[in-house]
Parts: structure tokens; sequence; C-alpha cells
């Protein structure tokens, strides 16, 4: 299955396949770190949607510096 396509500008990624891809958890994990990106889910919750054209930038703190999410933290850090 391919999700890229030259006719359309947005593509609906499941959560699933990001989940795999990325070597996740599960898909809460996913969708939190869509969240933290602020990709865009779908009204299910099940997909993200990704475009072209979408600037992904991460949250910051007042200072500017990326906030890690704490997922990704205790990771990091091998804790999880």
């Amino acid at each position: 299955m391919s999700y890229f396509s030259s006719f359309r500008t947005q593509v609906e990624l499941p959560l699933s396949d990001l989940t795999r891809m990325l070597c996740l958890e599960d898909e809460a994990e996913a969708a939190a770190i869509c969240d933290f990106y602020g990709l865009n889910l779908s009204a299910s919750g099940t997909s993200v949607f990704l475009t072209g054209t979408s600037h992904i930038y991460p949250k910051t703190d007042a200072d500017g510096t990326p906030v890690v999410p704490p997922l990704v933290r205790l990771r990091m850090y091998g804790v999880a």
C-alpha cells in the first residue's frame, strides 16, 4: 500500500503503521508523539494526517527549548 500520491496533498497514515515504522510500544504512544509535534489526528484518533506543506515544530518552553515528551525522555535514559 502506497501512502504517497502526486494527486493528493494530504495523506492519512494509520497510527498502527506509524507505530510499526517508529518501533513504538503502542498506538497511544504514536498519538502522543503526533500531538507533541502538532500533527492532526483523524476524528476517530486512529490515523494521522500528513501533508507535504506542513511544518512540524516541537512544543517548546518559554526559552524556546524543545520540551521532550515523557515517553521519549524515559527511553533516552534507558528507563522505559
